[in-house]
């Protein structure tokens, strides 16, 4: 795209209103008639970091780290799964905001287009795979194992190094009641085996958590809430202003 638009200016643009092209693509024109503003001028001119253009190096790295996870998890017997780009607000603003759950295109007819039609963009892969094993539980065998790598985007505004659209490489087990404690030891692994396998990484040191640890942390200080004062500590962390929470502590 950088290309063609100093091509447009250094090229074209310096040449007489009443020169007629011949693009090829469509019917004869004239230079005066493709000036700005025009569609294709929309397009170069319209820039945002937050949308990166990957270059060949960047697609090849990117390639290869889109089969380093999904071979590890085909081999561990996970299915590769697809969901649309689009979902409806509905599935979107059931656990959190517009604006942290989709992205909505920034052109005004595309917005009212999608508000009609009550859809958005999904921030992660989860709200889609949720919703496909809702639509497909009568079909699927469970405990159901997938993976999937797509590219997604974010509702807010992201951080410094971050973008809005993204590829997000995601595995997941679901079960109709309680899940066996060894799908959280395969899913370590695969992680491991995945990243692992990214020979320009550094070495890998997989360090696993569990929250009980710290919900029995602040049980123990007295806290009453505490999903309100987990929010409060991760707030804090990354730099948000904090809510005012009720709680209670001895």
């Amino acid at each position: 795209m950088a290309a063609m638009e100093v091509s447009l200016r250094e090229v074209i643009l310096p040449l007489d209103d009443a020169t007629i092209v011949h693009p090829g693509h469509g019917p004869s024109t004239s230079i005066a008639r493709e000036r700005p503003p025009t569609p294709i001028w929309r397009i170069c001119r319209w820039r945002s970091p937050d949308f990166p253009n990957c270059s060949r190096p960047s697609v090849s790295s990117s390639s290869r780290c889109s089969t380093g996870c999904g071979t590890p998890s085909k081999l561990h017997g996970f299915a590769p799964l697809e969901t649309p780009a689009v979902e409806s607000l509905d599935q979107l603003t059931r656990k959190g905001e517009i604006e942290k759950r989709g992205l909505r295109p920034a052109p005004a007819a595309r917005r009212r287009r999608l508000e009609r039609l009550r859809a958005g963009t999904a921030l992660d892969l989860t709200v889609p795979f949720a919703r496909y094993v809702l639509e497909h539980a009568g079909h699927l065998e469970f405990p159901f194992r997938r993976y999937q790598i797509q590219k997604v985007w974010r509702g807010e505004r992201p951080q410094e190094g971050r973008f809005r659209e993204f590829t997000q490489a995601d595995i997941d087990v679901v079960a109709r009641d309680a899940l066996p404690f060894h799908h959280d030891v395969e899913i370590a692994r695969v992680m491991a085996e995945a990243l692992g396998s990214l020979e320009f990484l550094p070495r890998l040191r997989l360090q696993v958590n569990n929250r009980k640890l710290i919900e029995g942390f602040y049980l123990g200080l007295g806290a009453t809430d505490i999903p309100a004062v987990m929010r409060n500590r991760g707030q804090a962390r990354q730099g948000r202003p904090r809510r005012r929470h009720s709680t209670s502590a001895d």
